[in-house]
Protein backbone atom coordinates (compact mmCIF):
# COMPACT_ATOMS: atom_id res chain seq x y z
CA UNK A 1 0.00 0.00 0.00
CA UNK A 2 0.85 3.95 -0.08
CA UNK A 3 3.28 5.10 2.77
CA UNK A 4 2.12 5.96 6.35
CA UNK A 5 2.38 10.12 6.37
CA UNK A 6 5.78 11.11 8.19
CA UNK A 7 7.05 14.04 9.53
CA UNK A 8 10.51 15.24 9.95
CA UNK A 9 12.17 18.25 11.85
CA UNK A 10 15.94 19.44 11.62
CA UNK A 11 17.57 21.11 14.90
CA UNK A 12 20.89 22.20 15.68
CA UNK A 13 23.14 20.68 18.10
CA UNK A 14 26.07 22.10 19.50
CA UNK A 15 29.27 20.54 20.64
CA UNK A 16 31.45 22.43 23.26
CA UNK A 17 33.82 21.76 25.79
CA UNK A 18 33.20 20.61 29.46
CA UNK A 19 34.78 23.53 31.33
CA UNK A 20 33.71 22.11 34.51
CA UNK A 21 36.18 21.31 37.17
CA UNK A 22 35.24 19.38 39.86
CA UNK A 23 37.57 19.02 43.67
CA UNK A 24 39.51 16.43 44.19
CA UNK A 25 38.48 13.41 46.72
CA UNK A 26 40.88 12.24 49.68
CA UNK A 27 41.54 8.45 49.56
CA UNK A 28 39.71 6.92 52.69
CA UNK A 29 42.93 6.44 55.91
CA UNK A 30 43.54 3.84 57.69
CA UNK A 31 43.40 4.41 61.69
CA UNK A 32 46.22 5.78 62.55
CA UNK A 33 48.12 4.62 65.64
CA UNK A 34 51.45 5.56 67.55
CA UNK A 35 53.40 4.99 70.23
CA UNK A 36 54.48 7.59 73.23
CA UNK A 37 57.35 9.97 72.33
CA UNK A 38 57.69 8.81 68.41
CA UNK A 39 56.01 11.42 66.02
CA UNK A 40 53.91 9.74 63.77
CA UNK A 41 53.63 9.71 59.72
CA UNK A 42 50.86 9.81 57.83
CA UNK A 43 51.02 9.32 53.64
CA UNK A 44 47.57 11.21 52.33
CA UNK A 45 46.34 10.30 48.32
CA UNK A 46 43.54 11.43 46.73
CA UNK A 47 41.84 11.26 43.27
CA UNK A 48 40.59 13.96 40.82
CA UNK A 49 38.93 13.61 37.65
CA UNK A 50 40.54 16.01 35.84
CA UNK A 51 44.00 14.71 37.23
CA UNK A 52 44.76 18.07 38.38
CA UNK A 53 47.97 18.70 40.95
CA UNK A 54 46.73 17.94 45.12
CA UNK A 55 46.99 20.81 47.99
CA UNK A 56 47.28 18.44 51.02
CA UNK A 57 46.56 19.80 54.36
CA UNK A 58 46.00 18.92 58.11
CA UNK A 59 44.49 20.97 60.92
CA UNK A 60 43.79 20.56 64.79
CA UNK A 61 39.58 20.30 64.38
CA UNK A 62 37.89 23.07 66.90
CA UNK A 63 37.33 21.89 70.30
CA UNK A 64 40.54 19.26 70.59
CA UNK A 65 41.92 20.13 73.64
CA UNK A 66 45.47 17.58 73.10
CA UNK A 67 48.10 19.93 72.46
CA UNK A 68 49.53 17.77 69.20
CA UNK A 69 51.91 19.91 66.83
CA UNK A 70 51.25 19.10 62.96
CA UNK A 71 53.52 19.58 60.05
CA UNK A 72 52.57 19.36 56.20
CA UNK A 73 55.22 20.60 54.17
CA UNK A 74 59.05 20.06 54.43
CA UNK A 75 62.14 21.29 52.98
CA UNK A 76 61.48 18.99 49.85
CA UNK A 77 58.01 19.88 49.48
CA UNK A 78 57.26 23.51 50.47
CA UNK A 79 53.88 23.39 48.42
CA UNK A 80 51.78 20.64 50.55
CA UNK A 81 51.87 18.66 47.13
CA UNK A 82 53.18 15.06 48.76
CA UNK A 83 50.61 14.37 51.09
CA UNK A 84 52.74 13.63 53.89
CA UNK A 85 51.93 14.79 57.23
CA UNK A 86 53.99 14.81 60.92
CA UNK A 87 52.04 14.16 64.05
CA UNK A 88 53.54 14.98 67.36
CA UNK A 89 52.13 14.05 70.00
CA UNK A 90 52.80 15.89 73.61
CA UNK A 91 55.26 14.44 75.56
CA UNK A 92 54.63 11.57 77.27
CA UNK A 93 51.31 11.76 76.14
CA UNK A 94 49.16 8.31 75.68
CA UNK A 95 45.79 8.25 74.40
CA UNK A 96 43.26 9.50 71.67
CA UNK A 97 42.57 12.63 69.75
CA UNK A 98 41.53 13.78 66.36
CA UNK A 99 42.86 15.35 63.57
CA UNK A 100 41.38 16.67 60.52
CA UNK A 101 42.40 16.01 57.58
CA UNK A 102 41.61 17.22 53.80
CA UNK A 103 42.17 17.87 49.86
CA UNK A 104 41.92 20.38 47.35
CA UNK A 105 43.53 21.03 43.94
CA UNK A 106 46.10 23.95 43.65
CA UNK A 107 43.67 26.00 41.39
CA UNK A 108 39.77 26.90 42.21
CA UNK A 109 37.70 24.61 41.34
CA UNK A 110 33.73 24.50 39.99
CA UNK A 111 32.33 22.56 42.90
CA UNK A 112 31.29 25.16 46.05
CA UNK A 113 33.50 22.64 48.58
CA UNK A 114 36.90 22.92 47.89
CA UNK A 115 38.05 20.70 50.85
CA UNK A 116 37.01 17.31 50.94
CA UNK A 117 37.90 16.78 55.06
CA UNK A 118 38.07 13.30 56.64
CA UNK A 119 37.92 14.04 60.45
CA UNK A 120 40.74 11.42 61.78
CA UNK A 121 40.80 9.11 65.15
CA UNK A 122 44.69 8.66 66.20
CA UNK A 123 45.54 6.66 68.58
CA UNK A 124 48.73 6.68 70.95
CA UNK A 125 49.88 3.69 72.70
CA UNK A 126 52.57 3.79 75.72
CA UNK A 127 55.72 2.17 74.88
CA UNK A 128 57.41 -0.70 77.16
CA UNK A 129 58.82 0.17 80.18
CA UNK A 130 62.05 1.61 79.44
CA UNK A 131 64.08 -1.01 82.67
CA UNK A 132 63.22 -3.52 85.02
CA UNK A 133 65.31 -4.17 88.02
CA UNK A 134 64.72 -6.10 91.28
CA UNK A 135 65.55 -3.56 93.78
CA UNK A 136 68.30 -3.91 95.99
CA UNK A 137 66.68 -4.79 99.19
CA UNK A 138 64.90 -7.87 97.73
CA UNK A 139 68.28 -9.04 95.89
CA UNK A 140 69.75 -11.32 98.87
CA UNK A 141 73.28 -12.85 99.03
CA UNK A 142 76.71 -11.70 99.01
CA UNK A 143 75.86 -8.82 96.14
CA UNK A 144 73.07 -6.19 96.23
CA UNK A 145 72.71 -6.21 91.92
CA UNK A 146 73.28 -9.58 90.62
CA UNK A 147 69.59 -10.37 90.42
CA UNK A 148 70.44 -13.32 92.42
CA UNK A 149 68.02 -14.04 95.46
CA UNK A 150 66.07 -16.54 97.82
CA UNK A 151 64.00 -13.75 99.11
CA UNK A 152 60.44 -14.62 99.22
CA UNK A 153 58.74 -11.74 98.36
CA UNK A 154 60.29 -9.83 95.56
CA UNK A 155 60.09 -5.64 94.92
CA UNK A 156 60.83 -4.91 90.83
CA UNK A 157 61.42 -1.78 90.36
CA UNK A 158 59.88 -0.10 86.92
CA UNK A 159 60.78 3.13 85.08
CA UNK A 160 60.02 4.37 81.47
CA UNK A 161 56.65 4.50 82.70
CA UNK A 162 52.97 6.50 81.42
CA UNK A 163 51.02 8.33 84.12
CA UNK A 164 47.44 6.45 84.73
CA UNK A 165 48.76 3.68 82.63
CA UNK A 166 48.34 -0.09 84.30
CA UNK A 167 51.56 -1.67 84.13
CA UNK A 168 51.52 -5.29 84.72
CA UNK A 169 54.49 -7.49 85.99
CA UNK A 170 55.12 -10.94 83.71
CA UNK A 171 56.41 -14.10 83.58
CA UNK A 172 55.52 -15.18 79.87
CA UNK A 173 51.33 -15.26 79.69
CA UNK A 174 51.03 -14.95 83.42
CA UNK A 175 50.69 -11.95 85.29
CA UNK A 176 52.78 -11.39 89.03
CA UNK A 177 51.99 -8.28 89.71
CA UNK A 178 50.40 -5.07 88.25
CA UNK A 179 48.86 -1.37 89.19
CA UNK A 180 48.53 1.95 87.93
CA UNK A 181 51.70 4.12 87.19
CA UNK A 182 51.02 8.08 89.15
CA UNK A 183 54.86 8.77 88.05
CA UNK A 184 57.33 7.34 85.74
CA UNK A 185 58.63 4.96 88.21
CA UNK A 186 57.14 2.61 90.77
CA UNK A 187 57.39 -0.64 92.39
CA UNK A 188 55.97 -4.04 92.16
CA UNK A 189 56.02 -6.58 94.67
CA UNK A 190 55.50 -10.37 93.95
CA UNK A 191 54.58 -11.44 97.11
CA UNK A 192 54.81 -15.35 96.75
CA UNK A 193 57.80 -15.26 94.49
CA UNK A 194 58.66 -19.03 95.51
CA UNK A 195 55.52 -20.55 93.57
CA UNK A 196 55.34 -17.59 91.26
CA UNK A 197 58.42 -18.21 89.69
CA UNK A 198 60.10 -21.42 91.34
CA UNK A 199 63.70 -22.29 91.29
CA UNK A 200 66.59 -21.35 88.57
CA UNK A 201 66.20 -18.17 86.37
CA UNK A 202 63.13 -16.59 85.19
CA UNK A 203 62.30 -14.05 82.35
CA UNK A 204 60.60 -11.09 83.69
CA UNK A 205 58.84 -8.92 81.17
CA UNK A 206 56.68 -5.44 82.05
CA UNK A 207 53.91 -3.82 79.80
CA UNK A 208 51.67 -0.90 80.01
CA UNK A 209 48.49 0.47 78.35
CA UNK A 210 46.20 3.21 78.75
CA UNK A 211 42.31 2.08 78.69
Amino acid sequence: GAPGPRCAQTFAVTVSPDTANGAPFLNPIAPITGVTGTPITVQLSAQDAENNAFYFDATKPSGETVNYTLSTTSTTDPSHTSGLITITPPAGFAGTFHVSMGVRGTTTTTTSDQFDLQSVLVTVAPGAPTSIDLATVSDSGSSSTDNITDATSLDFTLSGLTVGATVKLMKGNTVLAQGVANATTMTLTVANAGSALGEGASDITATQTVN
